[in-house]
């Protein structure tokens, strides 16, 4: 389908919306079992919103894309079907809050989800990105300008009982005019963020949620709380069951002068210290740098007590990350600083095979000075941060 034109406005014409093109399609298909899997895909172009305060926006092209798998049409009706019972006997008088009814609202909800599809993938992308607004007493006119931005939900595996839940964003090319005061060079202008949860036991988990409200129901109220808490540290055990991971892939906060970019990879384990075990990677570009803007930041005659304390805070961090660092190079070659974290069995978090517990203050009253603007020569990278001596 496709629409041109598309117009939405205020009766004083105050606000408008203005949308050239609009189109809209998909490509489904159903298998042998009737199941219906495919894409479906919105795009608008050049869309514009005007405000009454004079504010306007512009996006060059916003774009929606969700794929289905494994969708049941069947399984879709007798949900709505459940639906419209419940609604009756709502009508009828009977109590929308009683356990029972609760407790049904639940376990079809439930059934659901993991009924009526294998999952879903979804992502909203748009691009060229404008945001003006007028001039205002006491402060000049402004504009916010993104090159691209995005957003992505995927809920995937529920046919195979192992759920894939991963959120991602992100956003790059980020300027602003005229530049604030606190926009400065230590200001992210591109972010992404990509984190799942994978292999999730999802019929063992809405079992032990629909055992939990059942307690909670015909329970009295201490001993409801006491199964609630049951079920709560029952999780643990299901997800190490399941080999459930916490991943973060490719997550990036980059600045004009500096790159942070992490990978990592944590999984519950009732036989560890700490009930988990995992590995990471963090690739820090310009370190350097952003310590020397820093310092310069806390230079500043009117700074507040409260910057200043958490200026310092974070200058220690990394003046202890310019110590223990391993010098490399990232995937285009650029060169970087490595610091590869592990959580070990036995509760120990090791920093490129170092106990960070010898790397960290020993008493928190003599916390690291704010890290200094180091010299061109850089630190051997093996030698880990002394601890300071006591006072």
């Amino acid at each position: 389908s496709r629409y041109t034109n598309v117009s939405i406005h205020s009766q004083d014409q105050t606000f408008n919306i203005l949308i050239p093109e609009i189109t809209a399609d998909y490509d489904l298909t159903e298998n042998a079992d009737h199941l219906w899997s495919g894409p479906m895909q919105v795009a608008l172009s050049e869309l514009q919103v005007s405000l009454p305060d004079g504010s306007k926006a512009r996006i060059g092209k916003v774009k929606g894309i969700s794929t289905l798998f494994d969708y049941s049409v069947e399984t879709a009706a007798a949900y709505n079907d459940s639906l419209r019972a419940l609604d009756e006997s709502y009508k009828a008088g009977e109590d929308s809050g009683s356990a029972q009814h609760v407790t049904g609202m639940y376990n079809m909800i439930a059934g659901f989800i993991g009924k009526v599809w294998d999952g879903f993938t979804m992502k909203v992308e748009a691009s060229d990105i404008l945001l003006t607004r007028p001039p205002i007493p006491g402060s000049p006119a402004g504009e916010l300008k993104i090159s691209n931005a995005g957003f992505a939900f995927d809920m995937l595996g529920f046919r195979k009982d192992s759920v894939t839940l991963r959120l991602g964003m992100n956003y790059a090319g980020l300027s602003l005019k005229p530049v604030p005061a606190d926009f400065d060079a230590t200001t992210p202008t591109h972010m992404n963020i990509d984190i799942s949860i994978n292999k999730l036991p999802f019929s063992e988990i809405t079992a032990l949620g629909k055992t939990s409200l059942e307690s909670v129901a015909q329970l009295p109220p201490e001993m409801a709380k006491l199964a609630g808490l049951q079920a709560l540290f029952s999780l643990p055990q299901l997800f190490t069951k399941g080999g459930t991971t916490l991943d973060v892939k490719d997550t990036i906060v980059e600045g004009r002068d500096y790159r942070f970019s992490m990978n990592a990879s944590l999984s519950p384990d009732l036989s560890a210290l700490k009930g988990a075990v995992g590995k990471g990677r963090l690739e820090v570009m310009g370190l350097e740098k952003i310590t020397a803007l820093l310092n310069e930041q806390l230079k500043k005659p009117d700074i507040s007590e409260e910057s200043k304390t958490k200026l310092q805070s974070t200058l220690s961090t990394l003046g202890i990350l310019q110590l223990a660092g391993q010098q490399g190079k990232d995937a285009q070659g650029n060169p970087v600083r490595l610091y590869d974290f592990e959580l070990g069995k036995q509760g120990q978090i090791l920093l490129n095979g170092t106990d960070m517990a010898l790397l960290m203050p020993q008493d928190e009253k003599s916390a690291p000075a704010a890290a200094k603007e180091p010299e061109q020569k850089p630190a051997p990278a093996t030698t880990p941060a002394p601890a300071p001596a006591k006072k």
